[in-house]
């Protein structure tokens, strides 16, 4: 297995993206695999906030007997039988995660009391996200239902107000570049969609198209290029 991203939920194998349950199921003879995903931060669970995420399985059976056995008074688990959908949004959704969190520095130059003023620009590029995510998510064989559900969308939104991924996109948006800032602000921690950049971008981008997910190469250039990140944002209405 090579080159692992997002807390083992895809692996690129032979030049070819494949998710982990795909992986595991050419290794043995087991298929009641069962992945979990959605908004669930540890610390908010451990402390018993109402959380709800989607277990999914290419058995529905196997994703509803372990929401029987996890299912609480705060813990409130979906089932899904998209599980291409499900693991394609758990990694992704790190890449989109770090794009709207660079917001605060793409108000744009015109405003002028940007740290005050980009909300809107958040919910743009989170419009654009969502909408990237879609078209990946469709690629591999998942459905757009679970992109704009818990897996993506739900998962997303936890992704941008607090994580690795949207600190690292601040610190982009500010104008650092992508190798000082992981020897600098960011020494020592693993930034899942950086990572997943890294190896399968270029790889997503020829699969998707890249007239269809600017963002995704607008970051691509930031990261592996080590460049600034610049959106233009006349690319999301093509």
């Amino acid at each position: 297995m090579s080159n692992i991203i997002n807390n083992q939920r895809y692996c690129q194998k032979k030049n070819k993206l494949l998710a982990i349950s795909k992986y595991i199921k050419t290794k043995c003879s087991n298929d009641k695999i069962v992945m979990a995903a959605g908004p669930c931060l540890a610390k908010e669970l451990i402390n018993r906030s109402h959380t709800r995420t989607l277990f999914a399985s290419a058995k529905i059976s196997n994703a509803k007997y372990i929401k029987n056995i996890l299912e609480n008074e705060y813990y409130h688990p979906d089932v899904t039988q998209d599980i291409n959908g499900a693991e394609i949004c758990a990694a992704i959704k790190n890449i989109y995660a770090t794009i709207i969190g660079s917001s605060f520095g793409q108000v744009g130059n015109l405003s002028k009391k940007k740290e005050d003023n980009y909300f809107n620009t958040s919910s743009g590029l989170f419009e654009q996200s969502l909408k990237e995510m879609k078209y990946i998510t469709q690629k591999f064989k998942g459905k757009i239902d679970t992109a704009q559900g818990l897996a993506g969308a739900g998962d997303l939104y936890v992704s941008v107000l607090g994580g690795r991924n949207a600190k690292l996109g601040f610190y982009l948006g500010k104008g650092y570049l992508y190798k000082s800032i992981i020897k600098k602000q960011m020494r020592n921690v693993t930034v899942e969609g950086a990572e997943l950049i890294k190896s399968s971008g270029t790889k997503i981008l020829s699969i998707v198209g890249q007239k269809k997910l600017p963002l995704l190469k607008c970051l691509l250039k930031a990261i592996k290029g080590n460049r600034m990140l610049k959106i233009d944002w006349k690319q999301f209405t093509f």
